[in-house]
């Protein structure tokens, strides 16, 4: 509707700072994300003032890491919140600390400059007192299905002269995954494949090749069904702000059987860290201005977002390193449990697996295990040019070792963080806290 009515022409306002919407689509894989329907995304990234980003790579390969860098700016490295799951802290009794009482959020941030801040949230993991909801004026949990009509009332009950900052995170495609009767229907799947509570785990994929192909399909159907809510909230955003700025990405992609791997509990293929990005809104002389080439770190949103809008911010990750006048070959980091994936730009990825043990409350690595992949070949990283195990190659070994150069400046530049905050709430209440409420299987 907003996209038909012209309202992307609008000019920018001088008489305050244009107000934010920031939407995430939960475990949302680029590759998936680029062959469901979803229009109203689409709209937003073919209009005057969008863009599709080629590649853009989440911070972390799992939600928690990976959202507080985008909130903070800051890699996984640099705010030190590098922890492996619930199940596995639990296992040896350790606790999550939360982000560190000096990491400064976006929501701070803009609050500190006159903004009202609203978080809306369907994933259980961001209620945790880890830091999420720092420089939130409310920070509410909801369903799927409630979060486009508590997002509509907070727009409506919103000043459309002051300046606001909505995060609505949706957590539709995740598993378990819970299709619409309509969903089902489209797509011929019967509701047997689903569980008595309605929904379709994990566990459902390996008992059969169809169970698999039927999981696929019905994770392409919540992408558009969480697009179909998407476009209700953005429409009435534009509405009300129609000089506004839009960021909608994910948090980490997932894995359906590549490389023998169900889900996202470990790893950095590009099926966990490729993931969809649109930015909208940030228009000078008719154009839109902040765009950016081929990749693209998430880690450098909170620096596009302040840019945009004429907030000063010294952010850790700047955006500008990956605009499209820049011509040099940029690299993103991702970080998973220690473990490290660099891209570069010409689609060079280099990938360092830690072996890890914990003793006695810490953290042990031992000698990484090297991988080397051009992706411009071999999207699915199935050949690794080199590795480890393979043998030398002269052209390859002298890609490896400058990858590997520009890792260690990389690193250098960002000294590591530690996450030493207090939280009030133990891993065993949390994860007991998911289960029930099923968005924890058994099995995980």
């Amino acid at each position: 509707m907003v996209l038909s009515c012209g309202l992307f022409d609008s000019k920018t306002s001088k008489s305050h700072k244009p107000s934010v919407l920031f939407l995430v689509s939960d475990t949302t894989r680029a590759d998936v994300f680029i062959e469901a329907e979803t229009p109203n995304v689409n709209a937003l990234a073919d209009s005057a003032y969008g863009q599709m980003v080629d590649m853009a790579i989440a911070p972390s390969s799992w939600t928690s890491p990976s959202v507080l860098s985008m909130m903070t700016g800051k890699s996984v490295r640099e705010h030190g919140w590098d922890f492996p799951i619930a199940q596995v802290m639990m296992k040896y009794k350790m606790e999550y600390a939360a982000l560190s009482d000096d990491t400064q959020t976006l929501a701070e941030v803009l609050a500190d400059n006159g903004f009202s801040t609203q978080g809306f949230i369907a994933n259980r993991f961001l209620v945790r007192d880890l830091g999420f909801s720092r420089g939130f004026d409310k920070w509410e949990y909801m369903t799927d299905e409630e979060l486009p009509v508590r997002t509509l009332q907070a727009l409506e009950a919103s000043d459309a002269e002051g300046s606001h900052f909505f995060y609505v995170h949706l957590f539709g495609p995740h598993q378990p995954l819970r299709p619409s009767r309509e969903s089902l229907k489209r797509h011929s799947v019967s509701r047997t494949y689903l569980s008595l509570a309605g929904g379709m785990g994990h566990k459902h994929m390996r008992k059969s090749p169809r169970h698999n192909e039927v999981y696929r399909m019905l994770y392409q159907a919540v992408i558009e069904e969480t697009d179909s809510r998407m476009g209700t909230i953005i429409d009435a955003f534009l509405q009300k702000f129609p000089d506004g700025r839009i960021i909608m990405t994910s948090d980490h992609g997932e894995m359906m059987g590549e490389h023998g791997e169900v889900g996202h509990k470990s790893g950095l293929y590009q099926e966990l860290i490729h993931v969809p990005l649109v930015l909208y809104g940030w228009e000078q002389d008719g154009q839109q201005n902040g765009r950016v080439g081929e990749l693209f770190s998430l880690t450098a949103i909170p620096d596009w977002i302040t840019d945009s809008i004429g907030v000063e911010h010294a952010w850790d990750s700047q955006w500008d390193e990956f605009s499209s006048t820049v011509k040099t070959t940029p690299m993103v980091v991702s970080q998973r449990d220690g473990d490290v994936a660099a891209i570069r730009s010409d689609k060079k990825k280099l990938i360092l697996d830690f072996p890890m043990t914990i003793q006695n409350g810490h953290f042990f690595q031992g000698e990484p295990t090297t991988h080397l992949f051009d992706l411009s070949i071999d999207p699915k990283e199935v050949n690794p040019l080199l590795s480890n195990e393979a043998g030398q190659d002269t052209e390859h070994a002298a890609i490896q070792l400058e990858l590997s150069k520009e890792l260690e400046a990389w690193q250098s530049a960002r000294p590591l963080g530690i996450a030493d905050g207090k939280t009030q709430q133990t891993n065993r209440a949390f994860i007991e806290d998911l289960r029930k409420l099923g968005y924890v299987s058994e099995e995980r």
